[in-house]
Protein backbone atom coordinates (compact mmCIF):
# COMPACT_ATOMS: atom_id res chain seq x y z
CA UNK A 1 0.00 0.00 0.00
CA UNK A 2 1.65 3.45 1.20
CA UNK A 3 5.00 1.92 0.78
CA UNK A 4 4.91 1.10 -2.87
CA UNK A 5 3.31 4.98 -3.20
CA UNK A 6 6.45 6.55 -1.58
CA UNK A 7 8.65 4.41 -3.14
CA UNK A 8 6.98 5.51 -6.67
CA UNK A 9 6.75 8.81 -5.60
CA UNK A 10 10.52 8.90 -4.44
CA UNK A 11 11.83 7.04 -7.82
CA UNK A 12 9.61 9.63 -9.78
CA UNK A 13 10.41 13.17 -8.13
CA UNK A 14 13.71 12.98 -5.72
CA UNK A 15 15.96 14.31 -9.00
CA UNK A 16 14.03 17.47 -8.89
CA UNK A 17 12.52 17.12 -5.06
CA UNK A 18 13.76 18.57 -2.06
CA UNK A 19 12.51 16.89 1.30
CA UNK A 20 11.05 18.60 4.13
CA UNK A 21 11.13 17.04 7.25
CA UNK A 22 8.11 17.84 9.84
CA UNK A 23 7.82 18.26 13.63
CA UNK A 24 5.34 19.24 15.24
CA UNK A 25 4.18 23.06 13.85
CA UNK A 26 7.57 23.11 12.16
CA UNK A 27 8.90 22.64 8.74
CA UNK A 28 12.56 22.16 7.42
CA UNK A 29 13.11 22.13 4.12
CA UNK A 30 16.52 20.33 3.05
CA UNK A 31 19.00 21.90 1.15
CA UNK A 32 19.24 19.96 -1.84
CA UNK A 33 22.61 18.39 -1.25
CA UNK A 34 20.82 16.84 1.77
CA UNK A 35 17.62 16.33 0.50
CA UNK A 36 19.32 13.87 -2.52
CA UNK A 37 21.34 11.92 -0.07
CA UNK A 38 18.11 11.34 2.05
CA UNK A 39 16.49 10.32 -1.35
CA UNK A 40 19.44 7.95 -2.16
CA UNK A 41 19.51 6.39 1.68
CA UNK A 42 15.59 6.30 1.43
CA UNK A 43 15.85 4.14 -1.61
CA UNK A 44 17.41 1.10 -0.81
CA UNK A 45 16.39 -1.89 -0.52
CA UNK A 46 15.42 -3.30 3.47
CA UNK A 47 14.32 -7.00 3.52
CA UNK A 48 16.66 -8.50 6.33
CA UNK A 49 17.33 -7.07 9.32
CA UNK A 50 21.13 -5.69 8.64
CA UNK A 51 19.04 -3.44 6.06
CA UNK A 52 17.27 -1.96 8.65
CA UNK A 53 20.36 -1.18 11.08
CA UNK A 54 22.13 -0.16 8.05
CA UNK A 55 19.78 2.63 7.40
CA UNK A 56 19.23 3.23 10.88
CA UNK A 57 23.31 3.75 11.08
CA UNK A 58 23.12 5.67 6.97
CA UNK A 59 20.49 8.10 8.84
CA UNK A 60 22.09 8.91 12.12
CA UNK A 61 25.36 9.45 9.88
CA UNK A 62 23.45 12.13 7.43
CA UNK A 63 21.87 13.83 10.35
CA UNK A 64 25.83 14.07 11.72
CA UNK A 65 27.03 15.10 8.91
CA UNK A 66 24.18 17.72 7.24
CA UNK A 67 22.76 18.61 11.06
CA UNK A 68 23.68 22.19 10.73
CA UNK A 69 22.49 22.96 7.14
CA UNK A 70 18.27 21.87 9.26
CA UNK A 71 18.93 25.39 11.22
CA UNK A 72 18.93 27.56 7.78
CA UNK A 73 15.09 27.53 7.20
CA UNK A 74 14.76 28.08 3.52
CA UNK A 75 11.54 29.78 2.05
CA UNK A 76 8.15 27.63 1.25
CA UNK A 77 6.60 30.09 -0.12
CA UNK A 78 5.44 29.20 -3.62
CA UNK A 79 6.49 25.42 -3.57
CA UNK A 80 4.34 22.56 -4.48
CA UNK A 81 3.78 19.60 -1.05
CA UNK A 82 4.10 16.52 -2.19
CA UNK A 83 3.34 14.07 0.66
CA UNK A 84 2.76 10.42 -0.18
CA UNK A 85 3.17 9.57 3.86
CA UNK A 86 1.07 9.55 6.86
CA UNK A 87 2.43 12.40 7.90
CA UNK A 88 0.18 15.53 8.48
CA UNK A 89 0.33 17.54 5.01
CA UNK A 90 1.76 21.20 5.75
CA UNK A 91 -0.92 23.81 4.84
CA UNK A 92 -0.79 26.80 2.38
CA UNK A 93 -0.95 29.00 5.57
CA UNK A 94 2.30 26.91 6.96
CA UNK A 95 4.26 27.05 3.72
CA UNK A 96 3.40 30.92 3.71
CA UNK A 97 4.90 31.44 6.81
CA UNK A 98 8.19 29.85 5.61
Amino acid sequence: GIDRICSAWLDHYAEDAQAVIVRRDRQTILPMSSSQALFRLLARPQVRRGDVLRFRAGLVALALRRGLQMRDRLPGRGRVWLNAGRARTPSAADANRS
